[in-house]
Protein backbone atom coordinates (compact mmCIF):
# COMPACT_ATOMS: atom_id res chain seq x y z
CA UNK A 1 0.00 0.00 0.00
CA UNK A 2 1.61 3.24 -1.14
CA UNK A 3 -1.14 5.48 0.15
CA UNK A 4 -4.76 6.25 0.93
CA UNK A 5 -5.65 9.71 -0.32
CA UNK A 6 -8.76 11.71 0.58
CA UNK A 7 -10.10 13.27 -2.63
CA UNK A 8 -12.02 15.88 -0.63
CA UNK A 9 -8.77 17.37 0.71
CA UNK A 10 -8.06 18.77 -2.76
CA UNK A 11 -11.54 20.22 -3.22
CA UNK A 12 -15.01 19.20 -2.17
CA UNK A 13 -16.78 16.70 -4.37
CA UNK A 14 -20.30 17.62 -5.36
CA UNK A 15 -22.12 14.46 -4.32
CA UNK A 16 -19.79 11.87 -2.87
CA UNK A 17 -16.79 11.36 -0.68
CA UNK A 18 -14.00 9.49 -2.45
CA UNK A 19 -10.69 7.93 -1.51
CA UNK A 20 -7.86 6.92 -3.84
CA UNK A 21 -5.95 3.76 -2.94
CA UNK A 22 -2.52 3.42 -4.56
CA UNK A 23 -0.69 0.08 -4.55
CA UNK A 24 2.78 -0.99 -5.63
CA UNK A 25 2.41 -4.11 -7.79
CA UNK A 26 4.52 -6.39 -9.95
CA UNK A 27 3.49 -7.68 -13.35
CA UNK A 28 3.93 -11.42 -12.71
CA UNK A 29 2.59 -13.00 -15.86
CA UNK A 30 0.88 -12.06 -19.06
CA UNK A 31 0.99 -8.48 -20.22
CA UNK A 32 -0.38 -5.11 -19.20
CA UNK A 33 -3.24 -4.12 -21.50
CA UNK A 34 -6.04 -1.60 -21.77
CA UNK A 35 -9.56 -2.32 -20.54
CA UNK A 36 -12.94 -0.63 -20.33
CA UNK A 37 -11.41 1.59 -17.60
CA UNK A 38 -8.11 2.41 -19.31
CA UNK A 39 -7.46 3.54 -22.87
CA UNK A 40 -3.70 2.84 -22.79
CA UNK A 41 -1.05 1.12 -20.68
CA UNK A 42 2.58 2.28 -20.55
CA UNK A 43 5.46 2.49 -18.10
CA UNK A 44 7.40 5.69 -17.40
CA UNK A 45 10.44 6.76 -15.43
CA UNK A 46 10.29 9.68 -12.96
CA UNK A 47 11.28 12.25 -15.60
CA UNK A 48 9.07 10.81 -18.33
CA UNK A 49 5.54 11.31 -16.95
CA UNK A 50 3.31 12.61 -19.76
CA UNK A 51 1.24 15.75 -19.35
CA UNK A 52 -1.51 16.45 -18.71
CA UNK A 53 -2.39 14.05 -15.94
CA UNK A 54 -5.91 12.73 -15.53
CA UNK A 55 -7.40 15.87 -14.02
CA UNK A 56 -7.84 15.71 -10.27
CA UNK A 57 -7.82 11.90 -10.24
CA UNK A 58 -4.04 11.59 -10.52
CA UNK A 59 -2.10 14.22 -8.64
CA UNK A 60 1.69 14.77 -8.78
CA UNK A 61 1.80 13.75 -5.11
CA UNK A 62 0.45 10.26 -5.95
CA UNK A 63 3.17 9.77 -8.56
CA UNK A 64 5.94 11.09 -6.29
CA UNK A 65 4.82 8.77 -3.48
CA UNK A 66 4.69 5.82 -5.91
CA UNK A 67 8.27 6.38 -7.08
CA UNK A 68 9.43 6.82 -3.47
CA UNK A 69 7.85 3.47 -2.55
CA UNK A 70 9.35 1.81 -5.63
CA UNK A 71 12.84 3.07 -4.73
CA UNK A 72 12.44 2.21 -1.03
CA UNK A 73 9.96 -0.62 -0.36
CA UNK A 74 10.44 -0.06 3.39
CA UNK A 75 8.97 3.47 3.29
CA UNK A 76 5.74 3.92 5.19
CA UNK A 77 2.33 4.19 3.55
CA UNK A 78 0.75 7.64 3.27
CA UNK A 79 -2.64 8.23 4.90
CA UNK A 80 -4.55 11.49 4.44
Amino acid sequence: MIGVYDANRVGPLELFHAFKLVFLCDLVGGEARSSNETSEVAFFGPGEIPEPLSGERTRPRHIQDAFAAYQNPACQSVFD
